[in-house]
């Protein structure tokens, strides 16, 4: 004999309240420390000259805790599967543009950097809520400059 019985993970959420559904932890690297977090859409210039969107997701500008020159930029998808992972560089030159279409504005933030050594340096750009263009930019200056300092021992 079965039996069949309806719970919130088999679709009916009348069982669950909204506010009770499950959230997925995010894991904390020990070893890094979060300058900055917001959502993000990136893209890659092209060599016809077009971009091309990749992923969005959550972006986090991270600086390591013992070598404060290591920095990085890491997308995770909102399944936490990382879709983009770049050194930040020391005086890597950065851009923000923006532009309003149909009473819409976008802002982006453009830059160059290594995704793949056999390719070498690629022209990148960050798509970002137009709320957040100021405080992601300057944390991304702020960890530019990081990487020029040189740690004593």
């Amino acid at each position: 004999r079965t039996s069949t019985t309806t719970s919130s993970a088999q679709g009916d959420d009348s069982a669950m309240p909204k506010d009770a559904a499950e959230k997925v932890e995010r894991a904390q690297d020990p070893d890094w420390d979060c300058k900055h977090e917001g959502t993000a859409k990136y893209y890659r210039k092209e060599p016809d000259g077009s971009w091309k969107g990749l992923a969005k997701g959550v972006l986090r500008l991270e600086q390591h805790k013992t070598d404060k020159t290591n920095c990085r930029m890491v997308i995770r998808d909102f399944a936490g599967k990382v879709q983009l992972n770049l050194k930040i560089a020391q005086n890597m030159p950065l851009e923000q543009n923006s532009h309003t279409q149909k009473g819409h504005t976008k802002t982006y933030i453009s830059f160059m950097a290594v995704q793949n050594a056999e390719k070498g340096a690629e022209h990148f750009m960050l798509q970002v809520k137009p709320q957040n263009l100021e405080a992601t930019m300057s944390v991304l200056k702020s960890l530019t400059k990081s990487t020029n300092l040189k740690t004593s021992k």
